[in-house]
């Protein structure tokens, strides 16, 4: 019989499954009749003694079995009843009161994550109870503890102030924002960002399949390799590291649309969204914090780390360090002219016109483009410093500091969709004007003129007259329709400079003036 465990060893022996029991093999012996001289057993005597004990171990098993069998049933019992209390308390602390809105708590953690922070300490959420620090005042970042405070204020300012004690007290408030946090990060990485990442970087799609490397890939290479600016090439216009580009691109536009609206807002015909998250969210404006979320993704999009975790798994990036910097660089420098520069870019494209499929054209979206390419910057060498001693950026560019286009490589028949210039404006509240003043003007419509008929009489009268006495005539160019207004970088020429098309002669006229001419 083969040897068993402990458990099944005292089960044995509370069955009566001992060495002294009749099922014994002295006592299997006896029963067969077998001799017990070792002298006197035959080929026979050991084969029949051989069959008995196999037929006994049989036996035995089948026992041992049913005894294990039966001692696993009460093990789990015994497991499953101490567990029960533990389990019960676990799951009423976690419950949340009534009345709570699991949704909507959930819901705070969602845009909480995409807005300020996408990652948070373990409960530091109710570490400060409500504080009169503002989150957007440059002296958060004096020392962590601040920063901490801050933190909680922001996060204050999500949440409902009927749910501000439980956010600080309720263990199981907390763990579903947290939870809600989460599925932020998730979704935005895997669904908004990496499924589009193809048509936002404008790159073969094959690179951000499950099988490709993209650690290994040289042209994504050169996007997220750490620039001496501080930060991946990927961050600026055209991909090249200067500091006036500093976040201003499209593809982090079209990331920022992508979370906002959804990913279909980036087709030529887009989708229609019914759970936009601007509208779940109550959101109209960016803020620094989701600059500096768009920003990491995009970093962590073009790298190779297979996961969106605060640390990269290969490429070792602290993603969470980057979007306190990025942030605290934006908030420290809020009144720069490029700081307003990147908020307003933002605010203008994200939120243009989306059921359009492209970057709209419109007198409100308008009112927050970015400011004229011939405003100054001021030097961004001394702001940057105060974030980090990373930010190291060079003020030896001699060319101007606001890009008419911010387009990266291979976007370029994007055309009037990709322009962030003050021309755009300028030029479509030009064609509202002329088109104004044109309404207005008689000479411009003459078949408008009320003084029509007057003037057709005296044409009459002056065709009766010999050409001699008739006065004479300016030679008139029919000139073709203008074309309509094109989107141009330069201003286009002002509005006396247009010729405008004069009145066509009838052929009548003509005839009758050949006829008169004939006769004299």
């Amino acid at each position: 019989m083969p040897p068993s465990d402990s458990s099944s060893t005292n089960d044995l022996s509370g069955s009566g499954l001992d060495s002294d029991s009749s099922l014994s093999r002295n006592s299997c012996i006896e029963e067969a009749q077998i001799p017990t001289d070792p002298d006197a057993l035959s080929r026979a005597d050991l084969t029949k003694a051989l069959r008995a004990v196999q037929l006994e171990n049989g036996k035995l098993r089948a026992q041992i079995k049913k005894v294990e069998e039966k001692n696993a049933v009460l093990k789990a019992a015994l497991k499953r009843e101490g567990k029960t209390e533990a389990q019960a308390q676990k799951a009423a602390a976690q419950r949340l009161p009534k009345g709570v809105d699991e949704h909507q708590v959930s819901m705070y953690g969602k845009k909480f994550a995409a807005m300020y922070k996408p990652w948070i300490e373990p409960h530091e959420h109710c570490r400060h109870r409500a504080t009169d620090l503002d989150p957007f005042d440059p002296a958060r970042f004096k020392d962590p503890e601040v920063q901490r405070t801050a933190v909680a204020a922001e996060l204050q300012r999500v949440v409902f102030q009927d749910h501000h004690e439980l956010l600080r007290k309720h263990l199981g408030f907390q763990t579903v924002l947290t939870k809600g946090m989460g599925a932020t990060r998730s979704t935005s990485a895997s669904t908004k960002v990496a499924k589009k990442a193809a048509q936002i970087f404008s790159l073969p799609p094959r690179y951000w399949e499950n099988k490709c490397d993209r650690s290994q890939v040289p042209e994504l290479i050169r996007l997220f390799t750490v620039s001496l600016a501080g930060f991946p090439p990927v961050l600026y216009t055209d991909f090249k590291p200067k500091p006036k580009n500093f976040l201003i691109s499209i593809p982090l536009t079209m990331i920022g649309r992508s979370i906002l609206f959804g990913g279909g807002s980036l087709d030529v015909k887009p989708s229609r969204t019914a759970k936009m998250n601007t509208a779940l969210w109550d959101i109209y404006e960016v803020t620094e914090g989701f600059i500096a979320f768009i920003a990491i993704l995009a970093i962590w999009a073009v790298s190779g780390d297979p996961h969106f975790v605060p640390t990269g798994e290969k490429t070792k990036f602290n993603y969470q360090d980057m979007h306190t910097k990025i942030k605290g660089f934006l908030i420290q420098t809020s009144n720069s002219d490029m700081t307003k520069k990147i908020m307003a870019y933002h605010q203008h494209w994200i939120f243009s016109s989306v059921s359009s499929g492209t970057h709209a054209q419109s007198a409100s979206a308008a009112s927050n483009a970015t400011p004229a390419a011939d405003s100054q910057v001021d030097p961004v060498d001394s702001l940057i410093a105060k974030v980090n001693s990373s930010f190291v950026f060079s003020d030896s560019e001699d060319e101007a500091t606001t890009p008419s286009h911010a387009v990266p490589p291979g976007r370029e028949d994007d055309g009037a969709e990709d322009r962030a210039d003050q021309g755009i404006i300028a030029q479509s509240s030009l064609s509202t004007t002329r088109s104004a003043s044109t309404r207005a003007s008689p000479d411009a419509r003459p078949e408008t003129d009320p003084s029509s008929s007057s003037a057709a009489a005296r044409k009459s009268k002056d065709l009766e007259k010999p050409p001699s006495a008739r006065p004479a005539r300016a030679k008139t160019t029919t000139t073709p329709a203008p074309a309509p207004v094109q989107v141009q970088d330069d201003m286009a020429a002002p509005e006396h400079e247009e010729e405008e098309p004069q009145p066509r002669r009838s052929r009548n006229a003509t005839n009758k003036r050949k006829n008169l001419k004939n006769k004299t």
